[in-house]
Protein backbone atom coordinates (compact mmCIF):
# COMPACT_ATOMS: atom_id res chain seq x y z
CA UNK A 1 0.00 0.00 0.00
CA UNK A 2 2.90 2.11 0.48
CA UNK A 3 3.82 1.59 -2.44
CA UNK A 4 0.93 2.63 -4.28
CA UNK A 5 0.07 5.50 -2.36
CA UNK A 6 3.85 6.98 -3.41
CA UNK A 7 3.16 5.91 -6.99
CA UNK A 8 -0.40 8.37 -6.49
CA UNK A 9 1.11 11.20 -4.89
CA UNK A 10 3.74 11.09 -7.67
CA UNK A 11 1.08 11.05 -10.29
CA UNK A 12 -0.87 13.75 -8.71
CA UNK A 13 2.55 15.70 -8.01
CA UNK A 14 2.96 15.48 -12.21
CA UNK A 15 -0.55 16.67 -13.07
CA UNK A 16 -0.28 19.40 -10.95
CA UNK A 17 2.84 20.50 -12.36
CA UNK A 18 1.49 20.20 -15.91
CA UNK A 19 -1.55 22.57 -15.16
CA UNK A 20 0.00 24.93 -13.58
CA UNK A 21 2.33 25.10 -16.35
CA UNK A 22 -0.30 25.32 -18.71
CA UNK A 23 -2.21 27.97 -16.89
CA UNK A 24 0.59 30.28 -16.58
CA UNK A 25 1.59 29.63 -20.32
CA UNK A 26 -2.55 30.54 -21.22
CA UNK A 27 -2.67 33.98 -19.28
CA UNK A 28 0.99 34.79 -19.29
CA UNK A 29 1.76 37.02 -16.21
CA UNK A 30 -0.12 35.86 -13.18
CA UNK A 31 0.70 36.30 -9.38
CA UNK A 32 0.81 32.48 -7.28
CA UNK A 33 -2.49 33.44 -5.61
CA UNK A 34 -4.31 33.32 -9.37
CA UNK A 35 -3.09 29.70 -10.08
CA UNK A 36 -3.96 29.02 -6.50
CA UNK A 37 -7.99 30.12 -6.71
CA UNK A 38 -8.39 29.24 -10.55
CA UNK A 39 -6.99 25.26 -10.28
CA UNK A 40 -8.28 25.45 -6.67
CA UNK A 41 -4.67 24.07 -5.28
CA UNK A 42 -3.20 25.05 -2.04
CA UNK A 43 -0.78 28.17 -1.98
CA UNK A 44 1.61 25.62 -0.95
CA UNK A 45 1.65 23.75 -3.90
CA UNK A 46 1.51 25.95 -5.88
CA UNK A 47 4.55 27.69 -4.50
CA UNK A 48 6.72 24.57 -4.79
CA UNK A 49 5.83 24.10 -8.44
CA UNK A 50 6.50 27.85 -9.42
CA UNK A 51 10.12 27.51 -8.07
CA UNK A 52 10.40 24.37 -10.03
CA UNK A 53 9.49 25.91 -13.52
CA UNK A 54 11.56 29.20 -12.29
CA UNK A 55 14.44 27.06 -11.69
CA UNK A 56 14.18 25.25 -14.84
CA UNK A 57 13.73 28.92 -16.73
CA UNK A 58 9.98 28.10 -17.53
CA UNK A 59 9.15 30.88 -15.58
CA UNK A 60 10.27 34.25 -14.08
CA UNK A 61 9.23 35.76 -10.68
CA UNK A 62 11.14 38.76 -10.57
CA UNK A 63 8.43 41.65 -11.16
CA UNK A 64 5.74 42.97 -8.43
CA UNK A 65 2.18 43.85 -9.41
CA UNK A 66 1.13 47.74 -9.24
CA UNK A 67 -1.66 47.38 -6.61
CA UNK A 68 -1.64 49.69 -4.00
CA UNK A 69 -1.26 48.94 -0.21
CA UNK A 70 -0.53 46.06 1.48
CA UNK A 71 2.57 43.59 0.58
CA UNK A 72 2.93 43.75 -3.25
CA UNK A 73 2.27 40.32 -5.25
CA UNK A 74 4.68 38.82 -7.07
CA UNK A 75 3.98 38.20 -11.20
CA UNK A 76 4.53 34.80 -12.71
CA UNK A 77 5.93 35.21 -16.25
CA UNK A 78 5.74 32.79 -18.91
CA UNK A 79 9.29 32.73 -20.72
CA UNK A 80 8.34 30.93 -24.62
CA UNK A 81 11.78 30.78 -25.21
CA UNK A 82 13.10 29.26 -22.31
CA UNK A 83 13.01 25.75 -24.18
CA UNK A 84 12.52 23.81 -27.56
CA UNK A 85 11.76 21.00 -29.32
CA UNK A 86 12.42 19.37 -32.79
CA UNK A 87 9.11 17.92 -35.10
CA UNK A 88 9.73 15.50 -37.77
CA UNK A 89 6.41 15.05 -39.90
CA UNK A 90 6.34 12.42 -43.15
CA UNK A 91 4.77 12.61 -45.49
CA UNK A 92 3.74 10.51 -48.91
CA UNK A 93 6.76 11.89 -50.91
CA UNK A 94 8.58 13.98 -47.94
CA UNK A 95 9.38 14.81 -44.81
CA UNK A 96 9.22 18.04 -42.65
CA UNK A 97 11.48 19.15 -39.88
CA UNK A 98 10.77 22.13 -37.79
CA UNK A 99 11.89 23.98 -34.28
CA UNK A 100 8.97 25.15 -32.10
CA UNK A 101 9.08 27.12 -29.01
CA UNK A 102 7.23 26.24 -25.74
CA UNK A 103 4.32 28.11 -27.12
CA UNK A 104 4.02 25.81 -30.02
CA UNK A 105 5.61 28.11 -32.47
CA UNK A 106 7.12 27.53 -35.58
CA UNK A 107 10.92 29.00 -34.97
CA UNK A 108 13.01 27.24 -37.88
CA UNK A 109 11.58 24.71 -40.42
CA UNK A 110 13.40 22.36 -43.49
CA UNK A 111 11.92 20.28 -45.60
CA UNK A 112 13.31 16.92 -47.42
CA UNK A 113 11.81 17.35 -50.70
CA UNK A 114 12.57 13.47 -51.80
CA UNK A 115 12.68 10.09 -49.84
CA UNK A 116 14.43 7.24 -50.12
CA UNK A 117 11.77 4.79 -48.79
CA UNK A 118 14.84 2.10 -47.74
CA UNK A 119 17.11 4.52 -45.71
CA UNK A 120 14.00 6.66 -43.86
CA UNK A 121 15.97 6.81 -40.38
CA UNK A 122 19.09 7.21 -41.45
CA UNK A 123 17.92 10.13 -43.84
CA UNK A 124 15.60 11.42 -40.84
CA UNK A 125 18.34 11.54 -38.50
CA UNK A 126 21.19 13.24 -40.60
CA UNK A 127 18.79 15.84 -41.17
CA UNK A 128 18.27 16.41 -37.76
CA UNK A 129 21.95 16.49 -36.92
CA UNK A 130 22.16 18.90 -39.47
CA UNK A 131 19.22 21.21 -38.79
CA UNK A 132 19.99 21.44 -35.03
CA UNK A 133 23.67 22.05 -35.71
CA UNK A 134 23.22 24.89 -38.45
CA UNK A 135 20.36 26.83 -36.61
CA UNK A 136 19.98 26.05 -33.08
CA UNK A 137 23.77 24.55 -31.49
CA UNK A 138 23.05 27.92 -28.68
CA UNK A 139 19.31 26.49 -27.40
CA UNK A 140 18.29 24.14 -25.24
CA UNK A 141 16.68 21.11 -26.89
CA UNK A 142 14.27 19.46 -25.01
CA UNK A 143 14.21 16.22 -27.11
CA UNK A 144 12.96 15.09 -30.86
CA UNK A 145 9.24 14.06 -32.19
CA UNK A 146 8.81 12.24 -35.12
CA UNK A 147 5.52 12.11 -36.63
CA UNK A 148 4.59 9.15 -38.56
CA UNK A 149 1.17 8.62 -40.97
CA UNK A 150 0.84 4.86 -40.32
CA UNK A 151 1.03 2.03 -37.33
CA UNK A 152 3.76 2.38 -34.50
CA UNK A 153 5.60 0.66 -32.01
CA UNK A 154 6.49 3.24 -29.68
CA UNK A 155 8.47 1.32 -27.52
CA UNK A 156 10.75 -0.12 -30.30
CA UNK A 157 10.58 3.05 -32.03
CA UNK A 158 9.30 1.33 -35.39
CA UNK A 159 7.07 2.22 -38.08
CA UNK A 160 5.03 -1.05 -37.90
CA UNK A 161 2.96 -0.19 -41.51
CA UNK A 162 2.53 3.15 -43.96
CA UNK A 163 0.03 1.46 -46.27
CA UNK A 164 -0.04 5.06 -48.41
CA UNK A 165 4.06 5.24 -48.03
CA UNK A 166 3.96 1.51 -49.05
CA UNK A 167 6.44 0.90 -46.23
CA UNK A 168 6.32 -1.62 -43.53
CA UNK A 169 8.55 -2.55 -40.41
CA UNK A 170 10.78 0.52 -40.66
CA UNK A 171 13.13 0.97 -37.62
CA UNK A 172 14.12 4.09 -36.05
CA UNK A 173 15.65 2.57 -33.19
CA UNK A 174 19.84 1.99 -33.97
CA UNK A 175 19.43 4.83 -36.05
CA UNK A 176 18.42 7.22 -33.50
CA UNK A 177 21.43 5.50 -30.82
CA UNK A 178 24.21 6.43 -33.35
CA UNK A 179 23.20 9.89 -34.32
CA UNK A 180 21.03 11.40 -31.11
CA UNK A 181 21.99 11.79 -27.66
CA UNK A 182 18.12 13.64 -27.02
CA UNK A 183 15.21 11.82 -26.41
CA UNK A 184 13.01 10.31 -29.37
CA UNK A 185 9.59 9.87 -29.73
CA UNK A 186 7.62 7.95 -32.27
CA UNK A 187 3.73 8.62 -32.99
CA UNK A 188 1.00 8.14 -35.55
CA UNK A 189 0.16 11.52 -37.02
CA UNK A 190 -2.93 11.79 -36.31
CA UNK A 191 -2.03 11.08 -32.51
CA UNK A 192 0.37 14.00 -32.66
CA UNK A 193 -2.08 16.25 -34.01
CA UNK A 194 -4.77 15.26 -31.27
CA UNK A 195 -2.04 15.88 -29.13
CA UNK A 196 -1.06 19.69 -29.98
CA UNK A 197 -4.82 20.59 -30.47
CA UNK A 198 -6.01 18.96 -27.06
CA UNK A 199 -2.59 20.70 -25.46
CA UNK A 200 -3.82 23.88 -26.85
CA UNK A 201 -7.68 23.49 -26.46
CA UNK A 202 -9.68 24.26 -23.14
CA UNK A 203 -11.19 20.60 -23.77
CA UNK A 204 -12.87 19.10 -20.89
CA UNK A 205 -10.62 15.94 -21.40
CA UNK A 206 -12.53 14.00 -24.13
CA UNK A 207 -12.06 14.82 -28.18
CA UNK A 208 -11.82 12.86 -31.35
CA UNK A 209 -9.42 14.28 -34.00
CA UNK A 210 -9.79 13.92 -37.44
CA UNK A 211 -7.34 14.60 -39.86
CA UNK A 212 -8.33 14.71 -43.63
CA UNK A 213 -5.56 14.79 -45.93
CA UNK A 214 -4.88 12.28 -48.84
CA UNK A 215 -6.08 9.63 -46.90
CA UNK A 216 -8.12 9.97 -43.67
CA UNK A 217 -6.56 9.63 -40.04
CA UNK A 218 -7.48 9.90 -35.92
CA UNK A 219 -7.22 10.12 -32.36
CA UNK A 220 -9.21 9.62 -29.52
CA UNK A 221 -8.25 11.25 -25.92
CA UNK A 222 -10.75 9.66 -23.09
CA UNK A 223 -10.56 11.46 -19.87
CA UNK A 224 -7.62 13.38 -20.62
CA UNK A 225 -5.63 10.12 -22.39
CA UNK A 226 -4.41 9.45 -25.84
CA UNK A 227 -6.39 5.79 -26.76
CA UNK A 228 -3.98 4.09 -28.91
CA UNK A 229 -5.86 0.25 -28.28
CA UNK A 230 -4.23 -2.81 -27.70
CA UNK A 231 -1.94 -2.62 -31.05
CA UNK A 232 -1.58 1.32 -31.21
CA UNK A 233 -4.22 1.06 -34.39
CA UNK A 234 -6.55 2.86 -32.68
CA UNK A 235 -7.93 5.96 -34.44
CA UNK A 236 -7.65 4.33 -38.30
CA UNK A 237 -11.16 6.25 -38.57
CA UNK A 238 -10.62 6.37 -42.34
CA UNK A 239 -10.44 2.36 -42.43
CA UNK A 240 -14.01 2.27 -41.01
CA UNK A 241 -16.46 0.94 -44.30
CA UNK A 242 -18.93 3.08 -44.84
CA UNK A 243 -20.04 1.22 -47.80
CA UNK A 244 -20.11 -2.60 -48.12
CA UNK A 245 -18.44 -3.88 -51.89
CA UNK A 246 -17.65 0.13 -52.30
CA UNK A 247 -14.64 1.18 -53.71
CA UNK A 248 -10.77 -0.40 -53.31
CA UNK A 249 -8.91 1.24 -50.51
CA UNK A 250 -5.15 1.13 -50.03
CA UNK A 251 -5.43 -0.81 -46.76
CA UNK A 252 -6.82 -4.39 -48.97
CA UNK A 253 -10.62 -3.58 -47.77
CA UNK A 254 -13.51 -1.97 -49.86
CA UNK A 255 -16.00 0.78 -48.51
CA UNK A 256 -13.57 2.89 -46.60
CA UNK A 257 -14.55 6.07 -45.45
CA UNK A 258 -11.20 8.06 -46.39
CA UNK A 259 -11.94 6.70 -50.28
CA UNK A 260 -15.05 9.01 -50.04
CA UNK A 261 -14.00 12.00 -48.02
CA UNK A 262 -10.04 12.06 -48.21
CA UNK A 263 -9.05 15.07 -50.44
CA UNK A 264 -7.43 12.34 -52.94
CA UNK A 265 -11.76 10.88 -53.39
CA UNK A 266 -12.60 14.63 -53.70
CA UNK A 267 -9.81 15.55 -56.71
CA UNK A 268 -11.51 12.36 -57.90
CA UNK A 269 -14.94 13.54 -58.15
CA UNK A 270 -13.70 16.74 -59.91
CA UNK A 271 -11.67 14.30 -62.45
CA UNK A 272 -14.70 12.49 -62.90
CA UNK A 273 -16.73 15.43 -64.09
CA UNK A 274 -14.04 16.92 -66.22
CA UNK A 275 -12.61 19.81 -63.57
CA UNK A 276 -9.28 20.44 -63.92
CA UNK A 277 -9.11 22.81 -60.88
CA UNK A 278 -7.23 21.98 -57.07
CA UNK A 279 -9.26 22.05 -54.61
CA UNK A 280 -8.42 25.51 -53.25
CA UNK A 281 -9.49 27.17 -56.63
CA UNK A 282 -12.60 24.88 -56.24
CA UNK A 283 -13.75 25.64 -53.16
CA UNK A 284 -13.34 29.69 -54.03
CA UNK A 285 -15.88 29.22 -56.73
CA UNK A 286 -18.22 27.61 -54.25
CA UNK A 287 -22.08 29.10 -54.68
CA UNK A 288 -20.74 30.48 -58.47
CA UNK A 289 -19.99 26.98 -60.38
CA UNK A 290 -23.22 24.80 -60.20
CA UNK A 291 -21.16 21.56 -61.05
CA UNK A 292 -18.80 22.54 -58.14
CA UNK A 293 -20.94 23.28 -55.71
CA UNK A 294 -22.82 19.76 -56.67
CA UNK A 295 -19.71 18.45 -55.84
CA UNK A 296 -18.75 19.59 -52.79
CA UNK A 297 -22.33 19.15 -51.38
CA UNK A 298 -21.98 15.62 -52.09
CA UNK A 299 -18.36 15.60 -50.56
CA UNK A 300 -19.20 17.12 -47.07
CA UNK A 301 -22.12 15.15 -47.02
CA UNK A 302 -19.66 12.12 -47.26
CA UNK A 303 -17.43 13.72 -44.18
CA UNK A 304 -20.53 14.20 -42.31
CA UNK A 305 -21.32 10.51 -42.64
CA UNK A 306 -18.17 9.92 -40.87
CA UNK A 307 -17.80 12.33 -38.41
CA UNK A 308 -21.69 10.97 -37.05
CA UNK A 309 -20.52 7.54 -36.95
CA UNK A 310 -17.99 9.21 -34.61
CA UNK A 311 -20.58 10.79 -32.28
CA UNK A 312 -22.26 7.77 -32.05
CA UNK A 313 -19.73 5.72 -31.08
CA UNK A 314 -17.68 7.83 -28.66
CA UNK A 315 -20.22 10.58 -27.61
CA UNK A 316 -17.13 13.24 -27.56
CA UNK A 317 -17.58 16.65 -26.21
CA UNK A 318 -15.76 17.94 -29.62
CA UNK A 319 -14.90 16.82 -32.57
CA UNK A 320 -11.90 18.68 -34.36
CA UNK A 321 -11.18 18.41 -37.75
CA UNK A 322 -7.92 18.67 -39.04
CA UNK A 323 -5.56 18.30 -42.07
CA UNK A 324 -5.31 20.73 -45.01
CA UNK A 325 -9.25 20.11 -45.41
CA UNK A 326 -9.67 22.43 -42.29
CA UNK A 327 -9.05 25.49 -44.24
CA UNK A 328 -12.13 25.42 -46.26
CA UNK A 329 -13.55 26.04 -42.58
CA UNK A 330 -16.07 28.53 -44.38
CA UNK A 331 -17.24 26.47 -46.79
CA UNK A 332 -17.41 22.95 -44.88
CA UNK A 333 -18.51 23.42 -41.66
CA UNK A 334 -22.53 24.64 -41.95
CA UNK A 335 -22.27 21.81 -44.76
CA UNK A 336 -21.40 19.43 -42.17
CA UNK A 337 -23.41 20.70 -39.63
CA UNK A 338 -26.35 21.04 -41.35
CA UNK A 339 -25.86 17.35 -42.94
CA UNK A 340 -26.01 15.60 -39.42
CA UNK A 341 -28.49 17.75 -38.14
CA UNK A 342 -30.92 17.09 -40.81
CA UNK A 343 -30.74 12.97 -41.07
CA UNK A 344 -30.81 12.19 -37.06
CA UNK A 345 -33.11 13.24 -34.43
CA UNK A 346 -30.34 12.02 -31.56
CA UNK A 347 -28.50 15.42 -32.59
CA UNK A 348 -29.61 18.71 -33.22
CA UNK A 349 -27.34 21.36 -34.78
CA UNK A 350 -26.91 22.78 -31.60
CA UNK A 351 -25.03 19.71 -30.53
CA UNK A 352 -23.10 18.79 -33.35
CA UNK A 353 -19.86 20.35 -31.80
CA UNK A 354 -17.74 20.34 -34.82
CA UNK A 355 -14.24 22.16 -34.77
CA UNK A 356 -11.94 22.94 -37.31
CA UNK A 357 -8.22 23.52 -36.18
CA UNK A 358 -6.34 26.13 -35.11
CA UNK A 359 -2.78 24.83 -35.79
CA UNK A 360 -4.16 24.13 -39.73
CA UNK A 361 -2.06 21.65 -41.80
CA UNK A 362 0.61 21.96 -38.91
CA UNK A 363 -1.25 20.16 -35.94
CA UNK A 364 0.76 17.04 -36.81
CA UNK A 365 4.76 18.48 -36.72
CA UNK A 366 3.67 20.31 -33.69
CA UNK A 367 2.30 17.65 -32.12
CA UNK A 368 5.62 15.59 -32.29
CA UNK A 369 7.50 18.29 -31.04
CA UNK A 370 4.96 18.59 -28.08
CA UNK A 371 5.82 15.07 -26.59
CA UNK A 372 9.20 16.07 -25.51
CA UNK A 373 8.17 18.75 -23.98
CA UNK A 374 5.20 16.85 -21.98
CA UNK A 375 7.82 14.13 -21.03
CA UNK A 376 10.15 16.95 -19.01
CA UNK A 377 7.34 18.60 -17.78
Amino acid sequence: MIQIDGVYQKVVKQSNRRKIFNYIRKKRVVTKLDIARDLDLSITTVSSNVSWLTNKGFVTDNNHDSSTGGRKARLIEFNPSACFSIGVEFKETHARIVMIDLDYRIINESILESLNLSTIPDQTMQMIDRFISGNNSDKRIAGIGISVPGIVDKEHRMLLNAPNMEVQNIDFSSVVQKYSPLPVYIENEANCAAFAEFKDSDSKGTLCYVSITEGIGGALIINNRLITGTSNRAGEFGHTVIERGGRKCHCGNSGCWEQYASEQALRRMFAEKSIDLSIDMAFDKYGEDSKITEIIDNYAGQIAIGLYNLFMVFDPGVIIVGGSIARHESVLKPLVTDWISRHTRLLTDREVPVIYSSFGGDAGVIGAGVFPFTEIL
